[in-house]
Formats: C-alpha cells, sequence, structure tokens
C-alpha cells in the first residue's frame, strides 16, 4: 500500500507511512512501524526536509497586512504546517489571495475544522492541543489539551459544537475524542484505528473516519463508539474525507492521487477526480458546493478549487504544505 521513502529531518531518519504524529515531510502523514512511539521532538523547521531558503520565503510571504480575519465573507482557512499558521482566503474567488492569518496557539497544525457559526477549530499536532477561534477573532479563546488527546490529527465539529479529534501515541493504537462543547474532559473515547486521520459529520450526526495505515473508512453511527468498517472500494491512503450538501461522502487518496464520491450505503464510487491532485491530503466543501482539495505530496503545495459538480480544477492556491482545509458557512450548518 505504501511506497518506500525516507525523509531526514533534523538528525533522525524515518521510514515513511505516518504515525500518529505528523512531524515528517510532506505528504503529511508519515507510518512508522506499529507500536513503534511517536515523539514530538522532532519540531525544527528541517523536520520538512525544507532549505533555508524555503523557509525564508515562506515566512516573509505572510507580512504585517495577513494579521486580519474574515467576519462575513465565505473563507477558506488553510492550515499549513509548514509555517505553524492558518491562511485565510476568499472562497469565492478564483486563484485568491490570502487576506488573513492565524498564528497565536498554532504549532504543527495538520487540520481544522469550522462550526455553522464559523468558529475555527485547530488540531495541534506539535503540542497536542486543540484550539478554537471565533469568527473573526486570531487568539484563541478555548483550548483543549491534556490527558489523552496525544498528537492529533483530524478533526470535526458537529451540529451542536461537540468536538471530534483523532489522538494516540502509537500506530495501531489511535482513537478518537469527543468532547461535548463547553468541556475540558472527553465524554467519550472511540477506539479501534490504526491510524485515523480525516473526519467528517453527515446530516444525521454520524462520523467517518479515513484510516490511513487500516486502509479504510469507518462508521460511526451517532451515539455509538463501535466503528464499522464501510468496505469502500478504490482506497490508497485515505487520509481526508468529506460530506457534501447532498449527504454524499467524499475521500482524498493521497497515495494514488485520487478525490472519490460515495453515495452512502453504497461501496463503488459514482465519481473520480484525478485532475489538478498530487498528493491529496485533505478535502472540504463550502455551502455553494465548490470543493477545496489540500496537495500536500510535493512542495510547494497547493489547494485544487472545483467548481460544483466539477472534476477539473478552475483554481490552484499556492500554499507550502496544505494539511488541513475547512470552509466557513460549510454546506452542513
Amino acid at each position: 500500500m505504501y511506497s518506500s521513502r525516507t525523509w531526514v529531518f533534523g538528525s533522525l531518519s524515518a521510514l515513511v507511512l505516518a504515525a500518529c504524529s505528523a512531524t515528517s515531510p510532506p505528504p503529511v502523514l508519515q507510518s512508522l512501524p506499529q507500536g513503534r512511539q511517536i515523539t514530538a521532538s522532532v519540531r525544527a523547521d528541517v523536520r520538512f526536509g525544507l532549505t533555508a531558503a524555503h523557509i525564508a520565503a515562506s515566512r516573509a510571504a505572510r507580512g504585517p497586512g495577513y494579521e486580519r480575519a474574515a467576519k462575513t465573507k465565505p473563507t477558506l482557512f488553510v492550515s499549513d504546517i509548514d509555517s505553524d499558521m492558518i491562511r485565510l482566503f476568499p472562497a469565492n474567488q478564483k486563484n485568491p489571495t490570502q487576506d488573513g492569518s492565524i498564528t497565536s496557539g498554532i504549532d504543527l497544525p495538520v487540520n481544522d475544522a469550522v462550526d455553522k457559526q464559523g468558529t475555527l477549530y485547530v488540531a495541534n499536532n506539535g503540542n497536542s492541543s486543540v484550539t478554537e477561534y471565533p469568527l473573526g477573532q486570531t487568539s484563541p479563546s478555548v483550548t483543549l489539551s491534556g490527558g489523552m488527546l496525544v498528537f492529533p490529527n483530524g478533526i470535526a465539529v458537529g451540529k451542536t459544537g461537540t468536538v471530534y479529534v483523532t489522538s494516540g501515541a502509537y500506530a495501531g493504537q489511535c482513537y478518537v475524542l469527543v468532547y461535548t462543547k463547553g468541556k475540558s474532559s472527553p465524554k467519550a473515547q472511540i477506539n479501534g484505528f490504526d491510524l485515523p486521520v480525516g473526519l467528517a459529520l453527515d446530516k444525521n450526526g454520524n462520523l467517518y473516519v479515513g484510516d490511513a495505515i487500516a486502509n479504510k473508512v469507518w462508521k460511526v453511527t451517532k451515539g455509538s463508539t463501535t466503528p464499522t468498517d464501510l468496505g469502500l472500494n478504490g482506497l490508497s491512503d485515505p487520509t481526508g474525507v468529506a460530506i457534501d450538501r447532498n449527504n454524499d461522502l467524499w475521500v482524498a487518496n493521497d497515495q494514488n492521487n485520487t478525490a472519490l464520491g460515495f453515495h452512502l450505503g453504497q461501496t463503488s464510487a459514482f465519481a473520480t477526480i484525478t485532475s489538478g491532485l498530487q498528493g491529496p491530503y485533505s478535502i472540504a466543501f463550502g455551502a455553494s458546493g465548490r470543493l477545496f482539495i489540500g496537495n500536500s505530496l510535493h512542495y510547494p503545495g497547493s489547494v485544487a478549487g472545483f467548481k460544483k459538480g466539477a472534476t477539473s480544477p478552475y483554481e490552484s492556491i499556492s500554499v507550502a504544505n496544505p494539511a488541513g482545509v475547512a470552509v466557513h458557512p460549510r454546506p452542513n450548518p
């Protein structure tokens, strides 16, 4: 299922294919042998194999004028792990210019999500935390950390503000924590995953989990803690999952450069996207039906934008390493 590549960051070399932390170069998740502990110590800029010039250019691109956040316009939030930053773009413009950023509280932001009010939730793999940012704010109003929350990779938020976040320090022993809105301790823990990355919720509150190492997408029925394998065909490192406004499931396959659309209850895809994809890691829909896919396999990376129903991108937004994408307003409030 995986190819063998070696990345060097700091003084460490790691076999590809991620574990529950995402501390290696693109693609965001690399896997370590099952049972090998993942540490957060590998966090220097060189962990991504980038040159000093790459890093300097990425930091310079931020600029002082980027510390503004969108309040009412459709907004695309991109978590750039190379810059420890959430980049904000207008979601209704073609090839938009970045018009805001969030850096406070951000530490290796592997994924992000938004709720129906536009509050942004960020899974910070570097310091094992989740930070929340009300719409228009660039400083966190809430930080979840400690306990069983370790090296989060994926995150989703439900209609009532319930937060779902992946966690775990060992490949093969990962889980999803469930936090009720306003609570600092999880109310539930969903076990049984090898490397859960992408999370998404359908209109009925059922949870879908992309498991990169198991090469499966799991469904967890609302109120349950037991995952069920959907048995989907065509998966290859399914790191990103999303639900569109028709309640269809979409999966980004990092290893075979595809995004597949599935009608819930069916195992064969009704749609396949390959154009514009190179290491697709994250996937999200906006309320208008536009689809955004983060390509993280190469450097610099990009976010491919697709009009509703299209299989060829109409835009490509350059971002160094777009690990996560989220759109406000989202398709299923």
